[in-house]
């Protein structure tokens, strides 16, 4: 997760030499600012991985770089990322929490949910043989199969807890179980399961006004 303390270092973007300041040791994309390269750290250095040909309209309530507090808790927008599957797009943006924590949040048709990291017992390889209407298990729980598909990445910008390039597809699922919604995405042979629950623009006091 990415923390407030944690954000100290600089670099100089690897395609253009431009200045980028506050960078998290935990961040593993993100876009120089300057020449719009999506950087990617791999093997202890930050290398570019070309741009994207698709832009980012302005999101009516999130936008990289904002800082507020969200339940009493101080967070900064780090980044941003659209994903694209068949004729629909959504956002998801990463939150860092002064507290050392990190959340997703997604947007969609306007609608913002919450996502709560869950402890999920599965890899990537028990998820790539599940779809839609089986079980899958993890732990003590079970959580019935809603949707499976593949999502693209079109866009990105700021500074990201995830590797990803342009053209980097992902697969992701949806599952229900006890009253609450499991997404889970796969990133490489990284997953990430979150429970989610409804946001209200009213729940976040922005302290950058």
């Amino acid at each position: 997760m990415v923390s407030f303390s944690t954000m100290t270092s600089s670099i100089n973007c690897p395609s253009c030499g431009g200045p980028i300041d506050s960078v998290s040791p935990l961040s593993r994309s993100m876009v120089c600012k300057h020449c719009g390269n999506l950087l990617q750290f791999d093997n202890s250095s930050w290398l570019p991985k070309g741009t994207f040909s698709a832009s980012l309209d302005a999101p009516p309530l999130l936008r990289t770089g904002r800082t507020g507090k969200l339940a009493g808790r101080s967070f900064h927008v780090d980044g941003r990322v659209r994903l694209q599957t068949g004729s629909s797009h959504w956002d998801e943006w990463w939150l860092s929490f002064e507290d050392g924590e990190g959340q997703w949040v997604e947007e969609d048709d306007g609608q913002y949910l919450l996502h709560e990291s869950l402890d999920f017992q599965g890899d990537a390889a028990t998820l790539g043989n599940v779809g839609p209407g089986q079980m899958l298990d993890s732990g003590n729980e079970s959580w019935f199969i809603t949707e499976k598909g593949e999502a693209e990445v079109l866009a990105v910008e700021g500074q990201l807890p995830v590797s990803l390039s342009p053209g980097f597809k992902l697969i992701f699922l949806d599952a229900v179980g006890g009253g609450r919604e499991l997404a889970i995405e796969l990133w490489l042979n990284e997953v990430s399961a979150s429970v989610s629950k409804q946001l209200s623009p009213k729940d976040i006091q922005w302290t950058d006004l």
